[in-house]
């Protein structure tokens, strides 16, 4: 049997979307697992065993480009499972599989087509994580909803990282979004990362490289000495960034798809979040509850903590999601929920994952890391 997942928007989506591959591969084992995405979201895919192949198109191709592709995928694949509702989505997943499921209730007047492409639906039955929702579509392969655990990339770190880089103990720090709105204020990182410095600890950059990140983190950084930090930042693939979190003492990232990396490899984690809803992006931990919950400022499932400004739990200036319409913002871009999160509450996490000695030595990470192959148990 031959199975597809249709993800084709960005590097959250399709990291998330990834899991139902290990749900298939538990039911039927020998069936052959691909993944179908954007090209651009390939990276994030790297070392997934439960994965069998990826399918990577261009995220804006010609019309003649289209035809080429669908007449190369044409019903290669017993089962599509479309994650979300695009016409692109839609159409590759309906031509490359002889059945096709996707959500009936993600379905709007400009999808509406599908109903006559798509051979199975399944309604959600209302606000779920973005995994649980997921997890939806496998109902009519398997005949039941799985629960699926989410999974991270792993390839070995390049050999000078590897030396010198665990002589002491370091802090994860993901500044940057593709989305600003969703970025923290530079102040707040440099007095969380001068605090866990003078604690002990490295600060390890990552991110993907660009002009925004580079600039950003030369901002926090600036007054640091050069033996307290190291900038990874566009210098490992995703895989090699997994291996990075696995032996990370601590994850802070912003919502982004790090951050649900971090989790998915066991590594503590704090995510700082704004407009988007916690309940359906909260980043997801194996073998743990994912009942997150938008009215809390801080909040704990297995080796994650979320953390909201609690003076914006209830403010709806920009939840749409839309960049840039922060009306309570000087700078519309950004989110002021997240420009005035207070350093003294992300330190209060920072403490508990770091120093809290009721804790045991690793006894809190419900989860066990292998640094070998990636694999999380």
């Amino acid at each position: 049997m031959r199975v597809v997942i249709v993800t084709m928007r960005y590097l959250g989506d399709c990291i998330v979307s990834a899991a139902l591959a290990e749900s298939v591969k538990k039911q039927f084992p020998d069936a052959e697992v691909w993944m179908l995405t954007y090209k651009k979201n390939t990276s994030i895919l790297e070392g997934i065993e439960s994965i069998d192949g990826i399918l990577g198109f261009e995220d804006h191709p010609s019309y003649l480009k289209q035809i080429q592709d669908f007449r190369g995928i044409w019903k290669t694949f017993d089962w599509a499972f479309i994650t979300h509702k695009s016409t692109r989505a839609c159409l590759y997943g309906a031509i490359a599989g002889k059945r096709s499921v996707m959500h009936s209730t993600r379905l709007n007047l400009k999808t509406s087509w599908c109903r006559f492409a798509v051979t199975d639906f399944v309604d959600i039955p209302g606000a779920l994580h973005k995994i649980d929702e997921v997890a939806l579509l496998l109902k009519p392969l398997l005949g039941y909803v799985p629960a699926p655990e989410p999974i991270a990339p792993y390839a070995p770190l390049p050999k000078k990282y590897e030396e010198g880089l665990f002589e002491r103990p370091y802090v994860v720090f993901h500044l940057c979004s593709q989305y600003e709105d969703k970025n923290v204020a530079i102040e707040t990182w440099k007095q969380i990362g001068e605090r866990l410095i003078r604690s002990g600890f490295r600060i390890v950059f990552t991110g993907g490289g660009s002009k925004k990140e580079t600039s950003e983190i030369k901002a926090v950084s600036s007054d640091w000495e050069v033996k307290d930090y190291l900038v990874v930042s566009g210098k490992l693939s995703f895989g090699a960034t997994g291996a990075l979190l696995r032996k990370a003492n601590l994850y802070i990232g912003v919502d982004t798809a790090t951050t649900h990396v971090a989790a998915a490899t066991g590594c503590p984690t704090i995510a700082l979040f704004g407009p988007t809803s916690v309940v359906r992006w909260g980043p997801a931990c194996r073998n743990a509850s994912r009942a997150y919950r938008n009215d809390l400022a801080v909040q704990r499932l297995g080796n994650v903590s979320v953390i909201r400004n609690k003076d914006f739990l209830q403010c709806h200036a920009c939840r749409s999601r839309k960049e840039g319409r922060c009306s309570l913002s000087e700078n519309p871009r950004l989110s002021k929920c997240l420009q005035t999160l207070a350093p003294e509450t992300i330190w209060r996490e920072v403490e508990y994952w770091l120093f809290n000695t009721n804790l045991g030595a690793k006894e809190e990470r419900t989860i066990e890391r292998s640094r070998e192959t990636g694999r999380v148990n």
